[in-house]
């Protein structure tokens, strides 16, 4: 798994918890403080895959990620697929 590059993130001060935003599949998410330090961690090691659960998020939490495109397959080619996509479209 990876993180997706269409991820956005808003840390509100004051709050402990951070907000997610995918712009590739429009979904949001709302993390705790400690989950949102885990995929800020990873994200700051460059957000490359990883061969354990992601970034040490509980089961629940990499679930939601992955539902919500927030983490995508290694060999997922999320331009590729936005590509083709905007091609059936335009056709």
């Amino acid at each position: 798994m990876k993180l997706s590059r269409f991820n956005h993130f808003l840390k509100l001060d004051g709050e402990d918890a951070c907000y997610a935003f995918n712009a590739r599949t429009l979904a949001m998410a709302k993390l705790d403080g400690a989950s949102f330090a885990a995929v800020n961690q990873w994200q700051e090691r460059g957000g490359g895959s990883v061969d354990v659960d992601p970034a040490g998020l509980d089961e629940q939490t990499s679930e939601g990620l992955r539902a919500g495109g927030f983490l995508v397959a290694d060999d997922e080619d999320e331009l590729a697929e936005l590509k083709a996509r905007s091609h059936r479209t335009a056709t």
